[in-house]
């Protein structure tokens, strides 16, 4: 079995009174993204939209496209690596980590060590995994 072709993880918070200043003290790292319950953004189309929830997003770099443990360890090298904040943040607002997988065959892996299994966990933090298969046409 190949290993997955391409992917990329982003580290989220989700909140109705999600505070993005607060979150990025807190962490000691700015977002990527970041947005607040009611603002409204106009995309490249002309089109508005309003965000029905705070959020604060920090992507891995493409620096690991494929290597899934890599993009673990550089976001949360990143960010504090004190669980009194980690557990601060966690049951304040709604946080995970979005893995995105890329396929490009029908049948592609990878595995997650336990250390980084462990990593997220005692942070607080669930896997939310998006999967695209580029190899199903139709």
């Amino acid at each position: 079995m190949p290993p997955i072709h391409d992917a990329n993880l982003t580290l989220r918070f989700f909140g109705d009174d999600l505070d993005p200043e607060y979150l990025t003290e807190r962490l000691g790292c700015p977002p990527d993204d970041f947005s607040v319950k009611g603002d409204t953004a106009t995309s490249e189309s002309g089109a508005t939209s309003v965000s029905a929830t705070g959020r604060w997003l920090l992507r891995a770099s493409d620096l690991y496209a494929n290597d899934i443990e890599m993009q673990i360890a550089e976001l949360l090298d990143t960010v504090t690596d004190d669980l009194t904040v980690w557990h601060d943040v966690t049951t304040r607002y709604q946080a995970d980590m979005v893995v995105g997988l890329f396929m490009q065959a029908g049948n592609e892996s990878f595995t997650l060590s336990p250390g980084a299994v462990g990593a997220l966990a005692v942070r607080g933090l669930a896997l939310h995994f998006d999967i695209y298969d580029h190899g199903i046409t139709g």
